[in-house]
C-alpha cells in the first residue's frame, strides 16, 4: 500500500516518500542561506565553526526530510480523501526525539561536545513541531501530547527506508535511520511517548528554553540561537509550501522567492 502525503477525491495525489525527498531538495537549493543561518549559531572565533555547523546543516536536512512522518498514522492513511492532518507534526516528533534519545542513550554521539548534540536535537525538532505555525497554549499542548496515540501504518518503515537512501553518504545519520524504523515499528502497536520537551515545542517555547540549557559561552553566540532556529523553521515552512503547491497544485513554485524575507543573502 501506498503512503500518501495528500489524497483528493478527484484523484490528485502526492506520496508521502515523494513530499519528504522533494522537500529536502528544495532546501538543498538554498543550502547556502542555510548555512549562513547555522553559522551565525557560533562566535566567529569558534576554532570548530566550519564543523559545527555542517554537522547542524545535516541534522536540519534529517529533519526536513523527515517532518511529516506523522502522516503515517494509521488513522490517517485508512481515510478516503486526504487532504488534512490535524495535529501530525505532534507524531512527527514524537517519534524522531524517541529515536534521538534511543541514539544518545546508546553512546551514539554526532560530536563530543554535549552542547552541540543538544542542538542537533533542537536543529531537527524545532522545525518540524512548528512548521505549520499552529498555535496552541501549554494545556492544550499538553493534552495533545498525552492523547496521542501512535499506530503508525505498517508501510511507513518503507518509507523510512527510502529516506534513508538518501542519506546513505553519511555514515552516522544512516545508522540514526536505524532507531527511527525501531520506533516506527515498535509505534505500530505500542504508544511511544517521546520526552517532555515536546510540550514545550507545540507551544513554540522550546527555541528560548534551549538557549537556557546551553553552557558553552565561549562556543556559542547564545543570544542568536532563538532567532536563527525560527529562521530554519521558516525555511522549512516555505520549502514545504513550495512542494505542495508544485505537486498538488501544479503551480511552479520556488523557495528562491523567499530569500527576501531573510536578511542574511
Amino acid at each position: 500500500m501506498t503512503l500518501y502525503a495528500f489524497y483528493e477525491s478527484d484523484g490528485r495525489s502526492e506520496e508521502l516518500t515523494k513530499h519528504g525527498i522533494d522537500v529536502l531538495r528544495e532546501i538543498e537549493k538554498c543550502e547556502d542561506l542555510v548555512r549562513v543561518i547555522i553559522n551565525e549559531m557560533f562566535f566567529v572565533t569558534h576554532e570548530n565553526r566550519g564543523e559545527a555547523t555542517e554537522l547542524l546543516l545535516n541534522a536540519y536536512k534529517l529533519g526536513a526530510i523527515c517532518h511529516d512522518l506523522g502522516k503515517g498514522l494509521a488513522s490517517y492513511q485508512t481515510k478516503s480523501v486526504l487532504t488534512k492532518f490535524p495535529g501530525h507534526e505532534i507524531p512527527t516528533a514524537i517519534l524522531l526525539d524517541e529515536a534521538l534519545q534511543r541514539f544518545w542513550e546508546d553512546g551514539n554521539m554526532f560530536n563530543t561536545d554535549r552542547d552541540l548534540n543538544t542542538l542537533v536535537e533542537l536543529v531537527i525538532l524545532y522545525p518540524v513541531t512548528r512548521h505549520h505555525y499552529v498555535s496552541r497554549d501549554v494545556k492544550t499542548a499538553r493534552e495533545l501530547y498525552e492523547e496521542f496515540k501512535s499506530e503508525t501504518h505498517p508501510e511507513l518503515q518503507q518509507v523510512v527506508e527510502e529516506y534513508r537512501k538518501v542519506f546513505k553518504n553519511y555514515s552516522l545519520w544512516n545508522r540514526f535511520f536505524d532507531y527511527i524504523k525501531d520506533v516506527v515499528r515498535e509505534a505500530t502497536h505500542t504508544k511511544v511517548h517521546g520526552s517532555q520537551i515536546i510540550v514545550e515545542m507545540i507551544c513554540g517555547r522550546y527555541s528560548g528554553e534551549i538557549v537556557r540549557r546551553v553552557r558553552i559561552v565561549k562556543m556559542l553566540n547564545k543570544p542568536m540561537i532563538s532567532e536563527k532556529i525560527e529562521a530554519l523553521t521558516g525555511v522549512l515552512n516555505a520549502a514545504d509550501r513550495c512542494v505542495s503547491r508544485r505537486n498538488r497544485e501544479g503551480v511552479e513554485s520556488w523557495i528562491g522567492i523567499y530569500y527576501s524575507a531573510y536578511p542574511y543573502v
